[in-house]
C-alpha cells in the first residue's frame, strides 16, 4: 500500500517539475535581469518558455524587458503581444509597455491605441498618463499630422465627456489639423478622404438645433469656432457671447460659462493643450 502510494506521489511530482523548474527559470532570469547580465537572462528566459509551460504572460513580458535592454523592439512587441493574447487581452501592463515600445519605434498610430486600451482596462491609474501622452501627441509637431488627427479623435471620444471644453478643444483642434492634410489624403484609419472628413465636420455643425434663440446663438458660437479653425478670425464666437447677454442678462453664469470656453478653446487651438 505504501508502495503505491509513493509511486502515485513520485508521477504527480514527475508531472508538476517542469513546470516547477520552469517557474524557478523564470525567477532566475528576473534576478539576472535585475543585475543587467541580460544575455545571460535572455538565455534562461528562453529555456523557461520552450520547456512545457510555455503560457505564462509572465515570462513573455519578462522576456519583452530583456529585449528591449538589447534593443530589439519589435522582438518585444511580438512577446507582449503573446502575453495580451493569453490574458485574453486583458493585461493593461503589456498593453501600456506595449505602447511605449511602439512609440519608440515611432509607430503613433498603434501607440496611441495601446495607450488607450491600457487605459480602458486599469481605470484611473492610467487616466492622466494616457490623456497627457494623447495631449502630447496632438501637440508635437514633428509626428505625421494624422497621428496627430487619431490623437484628437481618441481624446474627445474616449477620454473627455461630451460636450465640455475638453471635447470641444479636441474636436475643433481635429478639424485644424485635418485642414492641413494634403489635398489627396486617405486615412488609413478608416479609409476616409480629407473632403470626406471635412463634410462630416460641416454636417455636424449644420446639424445643431436652431429653433429657439438661444439655441440659434449657441450654435453660431460653435460655428465660430469651426471658422477659426480654418484660420478665419474667432469674431462670429466671441460676437455670440456678446449676443447671447444682451438677449438672456438675466443667465450671467451661462455667460461666464461661455467666456471661459471661449479663452480655452481659442487657447488650445493657437498654442496646444497646456500639460495638465
Amino acid at each position: 500500500m505504501i508502495k503505491k502510494v509513493l509511486i502515485s506521489f513520485l508521477a504527480i511530482f514527475i508531472c508538476i517539475l517542469p513546470a516547477l523548474s520552469s517557474d524557478l527559470q523564470v525567477d532566475e532570469a528576473q534576478k539576472l535581469y535585475n543585475k543587467k547580465k541580460y544575455q545571460q537572462a535572455l538565455n534562461l528566459i528562453n529555456l523557461a518558455i520552450e520547456s512545457e509551460n510555455k503560457y505564462d504572460e509572465k515570462a513573455y513580458k519578462l522576456r519583452a524587458d530583456i529585449y528591449l535592454k538589447l534593443n530589439l523592439p519589435i522582438e518585444a512587441i511580438k512577446d507582449l503581444s503573446s502575453a495580451i493574447k493569453l490574458s485574453n487581452n486583458t493585461d493593461s501592463d503589456a498593453f501600456f509597455k506595449r505602447a511605449n515600445v511602439y512609440l519608440q519605434i515611432k509607430d503613433y498610430d498603434m501607440a496611441i491605441l495601446n495607450f488607450y486600451c491600457s487605459q480602458k482596462l486599469f481605470g484611473n491609474e492610467y487616466y492622466k498618463i494616457v490623456k497627457k501622452q494623447l495631449k502630447n501627441f496632438i501637440n508635437d509637431t514633428n509626428i505625421p499630422i494624422s497621428s496627430r488627427i487619431n490623437a484628437c479623435y481618441c481624446l474627445r471620444t474616449k477620454m473627455t465627456i461630451s460636450p465640455s471644453s475638453e471635447y470641444l478643444a479636441a474636436y475643433f483642434k481635429e478639424i485644424q489639423l485635418v485642414n492641413l492634410l494634403p489635398d489627396n489624403f486617405v486615412s488609413k484609419r478608416n479609409g476616409k478622404t480629407k473632403k470626406y472628413m471635412l463634410d462630416e465636420y460641416k454636417m455636424e455643425i449644420d446639424n445643431l438645433p436652431k429653433t429657439t434663440l438661444e439655441e440659434i446663438i449657441m450654435y453660431y458660437f460653435i460655428f465660430g469656432f469651426y471658422t477659426y479653425a480654418f484660420g478665419n478670425k474667432i469674431t462670429i464666437a466671441k460676437n455670440s457671447i456678446d449676443m447671447y447677454e444682451k438677449q438672456f442678462p438675466q443667465n450671467s453664469d451661462v455667460v461666464k460659462e461661455m467666456n471661459e470656453e471661449f479663452y480655452y478653446i481659442k487657447n488650445i487651438l493657437d498654442n496646444g493643450f497646456a500639460e495638465d
